[in-house]
């Protein structure tokens, strides 16, 4: 039987009185189940239908010795045949296969069979929580409340109601739990938080972090381009220690652009919670900045502090060492705000960012405020905590404070960042010398920052000191081995000094270790170049 007859044989159940399971359908839902469930699925099936011959047979082909069968049939007959699992494993398998609304009925056809089976009404109600059924949810608890109440299951009560935007509700909810069991209360939560995935789509998801001390407050942040699901939000801590509520917009992989989100996707699992707050604001920097603005602009009387803002996807204005290869499916530029509570950061001397924000960004948001930092780059964040101004802007952000001017003067000369920028700047405007100057002092601030190594290494070509060039680059291979630039920029030395051979070396000793695409394409365009014509 193929899945779609196995689906009609289901929905045939919805229509029994009263409602029991056929040895037919236990045996084709188990065809369709692997593993140690499928001689579980088969086992309860015979506790019904004792005598079926086919549940049997295929209960005989799967322990093969027929002793074996026998003996477990008798222990069978006479016991109180169960229907829990065929109804758990019915749900599992039709949500597996995105038929959601028939595994909701199949759902509530087990509850009639098992209205006083608390792990029964445990699963059903997590699996509502699991596709984002709020209203579903909402409506099992209370089942499952007349079997068991444990603060756990009251506190995702509570949740699942504010995710309906019933604020009152939830608020009093949890301020019973605290009241009448604070040490239970204590223990749901990890670190400050305890979490919801309340939107996935396999490669974008939004988390809902509840602060275990009940507050007004909310933060929407959307992660930095080198951050994942796997590891915590951007700006996690600092929201943390401010006693606030996050919702996170998180993704799968780190080259992932947020193109499978639209902005009603966002909205739409996202309002009724927001709607629940007195303030919410949203930060980000980079990709994050861009999505602050791109769905954080969604959110009603929002306050927001894009850093930098940009979308690397974006076929016109994305960086050029990023190749992004699915099509860019977000409105460019930005659907017009009006609202008055947006900051926008960056540098206008960044030429990737400035024409960016110049020309898809600023249009879009008339009435934000600009806050410019020469010669900050584009990592506009670490430019402020070298110079102590980070903490202070995201805190007066938070408090709804007037945001004060960047202060650069002196300030500036505290940065590594900077200098590293102004350097990068310098070997963009052919100023190599200057370039030089200003590495070398980002890498006395910062022995371990990378980036001036690189544009110490290119400096130096560009000044034909080659010899300098191939020691330095040497030098920095050996700090930074991982890194595949640092042996791209070695063999540039080498070639620029008339060394292909050695070039090839380099390439050939770092794929030995590491496989990275540029590094093959540099190095099987330099063998093809040393075939002889």
């Amino acid at each position: 039987m193929d899945s779609k007859a196995l689906q009609a044989e289901l929905c045939s159940m919805i229509q029994q009185d009263p409602v029991k399971p056929s040895a037919h359908q236990y045996i084709e839902l188990a065809k369709q189940i692997k593993g140690k469930n499928y001689s579980r699925l088969l086992k309860e099936g015979l506790q019904h239908y004792p005598c079926n011959h086919e549940i049997r047979s295929l209960l005989k082909a799967k322990n093969e010795k027929t002793f074996v069968l026998r003996k477990m049939i008798k222990k069978m007959i006479g016991k109180k045949a169960a229907s829990r699992f065929f109804y758990e494993s019915c749900i599992n398998y039709l949500l597996n296969i995105e038929e959601k609304e028939l595994a909701k009925k199949i759902a509530m056809l087990g509850i009639e069979q098992n209205k006083k089976n608390s792990p029964y009404l445990r699963f059903v109600t997590k699996k509502a929580m699991q596709i984002f059924d709020w209203k579903w949810a909402s409506q099992l608890f209370p089942l499952l409340h007349d079997q068991e109440v444990t603060t756990t299951s009251l506190y995702d009560y509570s949740v699942c109601l504010q995710l309906l935007g019933q604020k009152e509700e939830s608020k009093q909810l949890i301020e019973t739990i605290r009241n009448e069991n604070p040490e239970e209360y204590s223990k749901l939560f990890k670190d400050s938080y305890r979490k919801y995935i309340i939107f996935n789509n396999g490669k974008s998801r939004i988390e809902l972090y509840k602060h275990q001390i009940p507050n007004e407050r909310v933060v929407a942040t959307f992660d930095t381009i080198d951050k994942t699901w796997h590891d915590i939000p951007f700006s996690f801590n600092l929201i943390k220690k401010n006693d606030m509520d996050l919702v996170a917009l998180r993704r799968d992989h780190v080259r992932n652009f947020h193109q499978d989100l639209s902005r009603e996707d966002y909205i739409d699992s996202t309002s009724p919670v927001f709607s629940t707050y007195e303030d919410k604001f949203a930060y980000g920097t980079s990709l994050g900045g861009y999505a602050a603005l791109y769905f954080g602009s969604l959110i009603s009387d929002i306050r927001i502090l894009a850093m930098a803002p940009r979308n690397s996807a974006n076929p016109d204005y994305g960086a050029r060492t990023i190749v992004v290869k699915e099509p860019f499916k977000h409105i460019s530029p930005h659907p017009v705000s009006h609202n008055p509570n947006i900051t926008i950061v960056y540098d206008p001397q960044n030429l990737v960012d400035e024409p960016y924000i110049k020309h898809e960004i600023l249009p879009s948001y008339p009435k934000a405020r600009i806050l410019k930092i020469p010669y900050a780059g584009h990592r506009v964040p670490r430019f402020l905590a070298q110079t102590k101004q980070l903490k202070p802007l995201v805190m007066n952000f938070l408090q709804k404070k007037p945001l004060k001017e960047i202060e650069r003067g002196a300030l500036r000369k505290k940065s590594s960042e900077y200098y590293w920028v102004v350097s990068d700047y310098c070997l963009q405007k052919k100023h190599a010398k200057w370039a030089l100057d200003f590495a070398q002092h980002a890498k006395e601030m910062m022995p371990d920052f990378d980036r001036p190594y690189v544009s110490i290494s290119k400096a130096l070509v560009a000044l034909k000191r080659f010899n300098e060039a191939i020691k330095f680059s040497k030098e920095a291979y050996d700090k930074f081995p991982k890194e595949y630039k640092f042996a791209i920029l070695l063999a540039e030395a080498y070639i620029a000094n008339g060394n292909r051979e050695a070039a090839i070396s380099v390439l050939e000793e770092f794929s030995s270790r590491k496989q990275v695409a540029k590094v093959k394409k540099m190095l099987s365009r330099l063998k093809k170049d040393l075939i002889p014509v």
